[in-house]
């Protein structure tokens, strides 16, 4: 379904309120336009109970702010306000609710709702900046073992101890797919992300975080 959202020939808005997440937001992504209200909240809460974002997550965030973003996203977790999407170039319009239809229609009407994922370096909130230097492929290793946990630097020491909660095999799958999905085309990229889908959910931890949902944090193992 999502696959034929993101092929149709028409322009495909996904008009957001309230929280999407996983699923939710993956939706939201296979839309040419996202435009939300400022209440709204996304994530990808996935690698917190043992798993990755199966239905285009992992490919379509990394094409639109990059692989480093997206990893950042996928490995902490991190709930963004529509602000914080916005501001990287995760989600293209910010309305308030009063005016978020009337405002859809005339950007319609006038052909200026277009597109605007995706932001430069240059133009990312400082912080996001540090964030997209810090996740840079030089330094993935350093993360899947867990070598920031003691870094002195105060931002990376904190997303550290975040990762440090999630699952280890989803964090490696979902570096592996990002960075493999992000040489070949969409379409191929996607495949790739279903292909590795059975092979989480048959790992011990997936079935430790499906079933820890409301009982309090999981406890990882690996495996």
């Amino acid at each position: 379904v999502l696959n034929r959202i993101d092929q149709c020939k028409k322009l495909v808005v996904a008009k957001m309120e309230g929280m999407a997440l996983g699923g939710g937001l993956e939706y939201a992504l296979s839309a040419d336009v996202i435009v939300a209200t400022p209440k709204v909240r996304i994530g990808f809460p996935e690698t917190g109970i043992g798993i990755y974002p199966g239905l285009g997550g992992t490919q379509r965030t990394s094409r639109y702010i990059g692989k480093e973003l997206a990893k950042y996203l996928i490995f902490t977790g991190r709930m963004l306000s529509a602000q914080e999407a916005h501001a990287i170039g995760l989600i293209d319009y910010v309305f308030t609710p009063e005016k978020i239809e009337d405002m859809i229609q005339k950007k319609i009407a006038a052909k200026k709702l277009t597109p605007k994922k995706g932001k430069k370096t240059n133009a990312l909130p400082s912080e996001w900046r540090q964030i997209k230097e810090l996740f840079n492929d030089a330094n993935m290793d350093a993360w899947l073992s867990g070598h920031y946990l003691s870094s002195n630097d105060e931002l990376a020491a904190k997303i550290a101890k975040n990762i440090s909660g999630k699952a280890p095999l989803a964090l490696k799958m979902t570096n592996d797919i990002v960075d493999q999905g992000f040489e070949m085309p969409l379409e191929k990229g996607l495949k790739q992300e279903l292909k590795h889908l059975k092979e989480i959910f048959n790992t011990q931890d997936a079935l430790t975080g499906l079933t820890s949902v409301g009982k309090g944090r999981p406890a990882f193992v690996g495996k």
